[in-house]
């Protein structure tokens, strides 16, 4: 491995996931000077220091990365020589090689994946061929490389997050919900135990896409900042708050509300 203490070089639409010691994943995307990579880096914010660890199999944008229960990372979908894929691909970054896995139902890109409860992984919209936003989802097993159809979402959303909560639902926020029209303020919730999506019945304080969303350590909270609305950089930062049970037969959806 290739130890570097100077910034990353600046690359977007790069497929990014959090490994288990807090350090980021962050795989392909297109460089300053327009060019797609297949380089794969980590990132160690203690040490503000980033090791080049291999390299995927192709050069790969707008992807999707979400890291497996063994450590290693499934990088999902994106644009490959200027087409979309289905591929699938597991990268090991120890050993700094990476090899296909399978492949989703139909091509993805600027889709969201996350690592459910079970160790399985859920992609959740995107667009696919022509720009088509995508309501549909799948589900990786990473035991058996099988992919299998999810349910749909309720809304078609492209630029969109999905992140596990500590109840073991996913939240799914924002995104666009396809070529010129405006992008979405709403959010659902995945629960996996009966394979359905529920829309959360508070909204964004800002529509957003292409934006983050984070679980925060210390409270169970979402917190959802950055994106763009309508092509304007968002500075808005918005909180989803975890579920209240204030009995052990109560269930609570959560809700939105500004960050101060």
């Amino acid at each position: 491995m290739r130890r570097t203490t100077h910034p990353l070089a600046a690359r977007s639409g790069a497929a990014t996931a959090t490994l288990a010691d807090g350090s980021t994943f962050i795989a392909g995307g297109t460089l300053g000077d327009g060019t797609v990579t297949d380089s794969v880096v980590v990132y160690d914010p203690l040490s503000n220091a980033s090791t080049t660890v291999g390299h995927l199999l192709s050069p790969r944008v707008n992807a999707a990365a979400a890291r497996l229960d063994d450590g290693r990372v499934l990088v999902v979908g994106g644009e490959v020589g200027g087409l979309l894929t289905p591929d699938v691909e597991i990268f090991d970054v120890t050993a700094g090689t990476s090899i296909i896995a399978g492949a989703m139902a139909q091509p993805r890109t600027q889709h969201a994946a996350v690592r459910l409860a079970d160790g399985r992984v859920l992609i959740v919209g995107g667009a696919t061929v022509d720009g088509v936003a995508l309501a549909s989802t799948e589900v990786f097993d990473p035991e058996t490389f099988s992919m299998q159809p999810a349910a749909s979402m309720a809304v078609p959303r492209v630029g969109v997050t999905a992140t596990l909560l500590i109840d073991n639902r996913v939240l799914v926020v924002g995104g666009n919900s396809g070529t010129g029209t405006p992008d979405l303020a709403s959010a659902e919730l995945y629960h996996p135990f009966s394979n359905e999506f529920i829309p959360v019945d508070t909204h964004l304080n800002v529509a957003r896409s292409g934006h983050t969303a984070t679980l925060l350590p210390h409270n169970g909270a979402v917190l959802v900042a950055g994106g763009t609305a309508a092509g304007v950089p968002v500075t808005d930062v918005d909180l989803f708050l975890p579920a209240m049970f204030p009995d052990p037969y109560s269930w609570s959806m959560g809700s939105f509300a500004p960050a101060q």
